[in-house]
């Protein structure tokens, strides 16, 4: 007499798990009827949410529970090492309807589940994923961090766009600055500029065999100055205008401005300390006072100055 193969017993859902389950199958059946691109008012009625209840970027750490956000992909790149051509996976930048930004990175092993699935400047509801601090190195904004999709995340694209949420953002950086970066590589730097010059393609071993290509970009702000002179001002004109308060002079940033700069300032005398002196550096030829590493605005660098 044979007797029948036991069935494994199954233990009764718990009301958070009924619920996840009931989720999941109106998910599934919401996207085998009408497809994975989904209106925002279907993704709500499916998901029972509502306005309010997407998370802003801003308001997401690594103690948030399960949310969901609605974001623009506003890039979407390929990231690896540029030294030793290690693959760290499928990043991109969102950005919410607040324009607040955030970097998101889908790890080697599950690019192939997104990597058809995520579209540059489309926009998602995401939930189910992790939020963990900042990478140290190669990020593309500033936010302190950083959404790691998983196997389980889910992504909702929504069809149409949503004026609120931009299409870009930057940090951009003047050129000035650019050059104390050069051996920082904790952030990528944006720029604002004008490409003038483009290389040929070519195949580089160390960037994962893709083709890329040498360019110069010109400082804009540079060249709307060129193409928009001002005329010059007179002596007389420059005279006026350089009138400053005490106050207005302690003010001022120094890095601004040329070491032969003058301003004019009408003060009162009130005093003289005399405990140690009273002298100056003065230049041999005209008398005036030696600037820094004594040099004198009308004839140039001194080598012997005077007491005055």
């Amino acid at each position: 007499m044979q007797s029948a193969p036991l069935r494994p017993r199954q233990s009764p859902l718990l009301p958070s798990q009924s619920s996840l389950f009931l989720a999941t199958r109106a998910r599934k059946f919401y996207i085998h009827h009408f497809g994975s691109g989904a209106p925002l008012q279907a993704i709500k009625a499916e998901m029972g949410s509502d306005e309010d209840e997407f998370t802003p970027l801003s308001q997401l750490t690594d103690d948030t529970e399960k949310c969901t956000v609605r974001v623009r992909i506003s890039r979407l790149w390929e990231s690896f090492h540029p030294k030793n051509n290690i693959l760290f996976g499928l990043d991109s930048l969102l950005i919410d309807d607040q324009g607040e930004t955030m970097q998101a990175r889908v790890l080697p092993s599950d690019i192939h589940l997104f990597e058809e699935r995520l579209v540059e400047g489309k926009i998602y509801a995401l939930s189910d994923f992790t939020v963990q601090e900042t990478r140290e190195d190669y990020m593309n904004c500033s936010n302190e961090w950083t959404i790691y999709f998983g196997s389980k995340t889910v992504v909702n694209e929504i069809e149409g766009d949503i004026d609120s949420i931009p299409l870009h953002s930057f940090e951009f950086v003047n050129f000035k600055d650019l050059r104390s970066r050069r051996d920082n590589n904790s952030l990528l730097s944006d720029v604002l500029g004008r490409i003038v010059y483009v290389g040929k393609l070519y195949v580089s071993k160390k960037s994962r065999h893709k083709k890329i290509c040498d360019a110069t970009i010109q400082n804009l702000s540079l060249r709307i100055q060129q193409a928009n002179p001002v005329p010059e001002k007179s002596s007389a004109q420059k005279l006026a205008e350089s009138w400053r308060t005490i106050k207005q002079l302690k003010g001022l940033d120094p890095e601004e401005y040329d070491d032969d700069t003058k301003f004019l300032c009408r003060v009162s005398l009130i005093d003289i300390d005399c405990t140690s002196g009273w002298c100056y550096p003065g230049c041999i030829f005209c008398n005036k006072s030696l600037g820094r590493k004594s040099r004198c605005s009308r004839c140039g660098p001194v080598k012997k100055p005077i007491q005055m």
